[in-house]
Formats: structure tokens, C-alpha cells, sequence
């Protein structure tokens, strides 16, 4: 049922033509006519918690933009089989987005996470903050990487996103502009988003902890490069700012389908 807000039409499809075929992340897939054999946890998730059986058709993902389609083959102690029939080597989204965020307390982390690998972020890296109130431990980067896969999986999303290492606001502004990136802060006291966002072929977002940065990291961020702009008055959840600023930037390069 097509919907009309200010000249955009939206599309609803019957839930029955929006299912698709469970997805698996498998790390080396093989040419079509071969057989894959997943890992013990995806075998563990497919048999077990999906309770697929042989013949159930399945979609496998490598993280690197290559996604098949399959059907199990077999099921034992050696892991799940699926027989490959397609596969596809799909193109990076562009432009390419990059997050540096500071990392919000408890679950809000799994869904700031969860969230940005679904829009096919290239790469978050947590930032290391003077207000962060979560500190980046070994454990929250394999809970992060474990994160990002699941959103993948859940979208289809064939390119894993990067889980770079912590580093400060400053640091992360140098190396994003050494490549040539677009660099946008996330800062209120800034004017529109739209207006200030510019064209690029690369964006990277900077979203502070929920104490805002400081005025010294606002200093040091511009002064390198970064360009601040807001979402509008209200205070904003950490992960609600980075979801926005991807949508927006997405939005703003003709990422998404409005016509």
C-alpha cells in the first residue's frame, strides 16, 4: 500500500513478500555447484535455534560483499552443508560511511551496534572521550564484532563493518581526513545538518558520550577539519544521533529509495 508524506511515496509490501531465507555468515564461499560447511556456531544456529533441516533453502554471506544462495545438504557432526546454486559479489554502499561514537552504557550499546550494521556502515570505532562514562575493553570488542555480525546477518548486509580500535576525537579526525573523507561532528550548538553536509564519496561521523564533548575536543576536531552540525534542540541518546546521521547522509546522496 503505497503512503505519500510531503511528495516521498513509501511502499509496504505483504509480509509474505518481504520474507526471505534465513542468512548464515559463512567466511569462504565456494563457487556455485560446491558445497560450504559452516562454522560450529552457525551449524549450532541453524540446526538448533532455526531448526532448519535438509532442503530448506538458506542465504550465506562472507562479510566481503559475497552472498549466495543454497539449500542444506546435510546436517551432522561435522557442521551444516549447504549446496551453493548462486552467488553474487555485491558492490561496497556508497558513499562510504564510517562512525566514531563514544559507547553508550548497557544494551543502548547492542542496539547502537545493531542498528549501524543494518545501514551497512563501513567501520565504527569507539571513541575514548574525557566525559565517556564506558571505558573499551577486550570484552565489549568481541561482543562488538559479535554484534555487528548478527546485524549483518539479520539484513543481509554482506559487507561485515570494520571494528576499529579505540582511539580519541582528534586522532580520528586525522586519519579520516589523510583519506580524503568528509568529516562531520555532531554537535548542537551547530546549524542545520542538511545544509552544512556537503557531497562526498566518504563520511565520517563523530558522536560524543552523553555529556557532549568538551569544548577543547570541539576545538581540536575542527580545527582539523571537522565539519559540526546539528540534529535540531533536543538532547539526543548517543546511539539516536549516529542512526540519524547515517540515515541522513544516506538520504542526502540518493542512498534510499524515496521516489
Amino acid at each position: 500500500m503505497p503512503v505519500n508524506w510531503s511528495g516521498m511515496t513509501f511502499t509496504w509490501l505483504p509480509r509474505a513478500e518481504t520474507m526471505a531465507a534465513p542468512c548464515f555468515h559463512c567466511a569462504d564461499i565456494p563457487e556455485p555447484g560446491a558445497a560450504a560447511i559452516l562454522s560450529r556456531n552457525e551449524s549450532r544456529h541453524a540446526a538448533a535455534s532455526r531448526r532448519l533441516r535438509a532442503g530448506d533453502q538458506v542465504v550465506l554471506i562472507d562479510g566481503r560483499g559475497g552472498r549466495a544462495r543454497g539449500r542444506i545438504e546435510a546436517i551432522s557432526n561435522l557442521g551444516v552443508s549447504v549446496s551453493v546454486s548462486c552467488l553474487e559479489r555485491a558492490p561496497p554502499p556508497r558513499p562510504l560511511v564510517a562512525v566514531a561514537s563514544a559507547l553508550p552504557k548497557g544494551e543502548r550499546f547492542r542496539t547502537l551496534l545493531d542498528m549501524l550494521g543494518q545501514l551497512a556502515v563501513a567501520q565504527f570505532i569507539p571513541l575514548e572521550c574525557s566525559r565517556s562514562v564506558v571505558r573499551t575493553g577486550a570484552s565489549a570488542m568481541t561482543r562488538g564484532r559479535r554484534i555487528l555480525l548478527e546485524a549483518c546477518k539479520q539484513s543481509g548486509n554482506p559487507w561485515l563493518p570494520e571494528l576499529g580500535e579505540p582511539d580519541t576525537p582528534g586522532a580520528v579526525v586525522d586519519a579520516w581526513r589523510r583519506t580524503g573523507m568528509r568529516v562531520l561532528l555532531a554537535h548542537p550548538d551547530a546549524g542545520g545538518a542538511t545544509a552544512r553536509m556537503g557531497s562526498a564519496g566518504a563520511y565520517g561521523i563523530l558522536v560524543g558520550p552523553e555529556g557532549g564533548f568538551t569544548e577543547r575536543e570541539v576545538d581540536v576536531m575542527v580545527s582539523r577539519g571537522a565539519a559540526p552540525l546539528s540534529l535540531g534542540g533536543n538532547i539526543l541518546r548517543t546511539e539516536t544521533v549516529a542512526v540519524a546521521l547515517v540515515s541522513a547522509v544516506r538520504l542526502h546522496n540518493g542512498v534510499f529509495d524515496c521516489s
